[in-house]
């Protein structure tokens, strides 16, 4: 597949590429279901057309962006992480930009930041990171196949506040696969009224 690509095939929001975090446990390793769904996830998510950002550090941060790079779609500058730390060398290899915040757990208000989160496992950092998310309104979706946190609140809201008015997500959506949380987030990613623009 040719990896020239014209504006018009990439997802936008607001006149720019979609970024979608990746978040969940940063200690799984290769063999882990968390692992493996999360690099496939990343992949699937640079074939749609969409940028991949996480904490930049080892497990599920570490898959997606290695998966993302492995897209035939993946371009620099796809994949996007953002430590907690100032040492920039602390990044994993795939990362193709990388901010080093210096803010600790911090941090994880910055990754929360993307246009929508996908939560593969995860703790309490993970539940942190969709907290923020959840109070900055951003379309939080958890593949249960993965366990930890993401698991526990798929198909659940946060707290008792529901999303603004006529809003497509009203809980942590669900997702059985990384392939149907891709379609979700370009749904939900997809600007109103336009039936075509997300389309991978």
């Amino acid at each position: 597949m040719s990896r020239a690509r014209r504006a018009a095939d990439f997802p936008l929001v607001a006149g720019r590429r979609a970024m979608v975090s990746v978040i969940g446990d940063g200690r799984a390793d290769a063999d882990s279901i968390a692992y493996r769904t999360a690099r496939k996830l990343g992949r699937l998510l640079v074939d749609a057309g969409l940028r991949v950002v996480s904490g930049g550090l080892g497990g599920v941060m570490r898959a997606a962006l290695c998966g993302a790079r492995e897209s035939e779609r993946y371009h620099e500058g796809d994949t996007v992480a953002v430590l907690p730390t100032l040492r920039y060398e602390d990044a994993n290899s795939f990362a193709d930009i990388v901010i080093a915040t210096g803010l600790g757990h911090l941090r994880n208000g910055i990754v929360a930041n993307s246009d929508l989160l996908i939560v593969v496992g995860g703790g309490a950092g993970t539940l942190s990171e969709m907290c923020f998310a959840w109070n900055y309104q951003r379309p939080l979706i958890a593949l249960e196949q993965a366990g930890g946190i993401g698991a526990r609140y798929a198909g659940r809201m946060l707290d008792g506040e529901p999303r603004g008015a006529g809003a497509d997500w009203n809980s942590v959506l669900s997702a059985a696969s990384p392939e149907a949380a891709v379609q979700t987030a370009l749904r939900l990613l997809r600007p109103p009224g336009d039936d075509t623009a997300l389309k991978p």
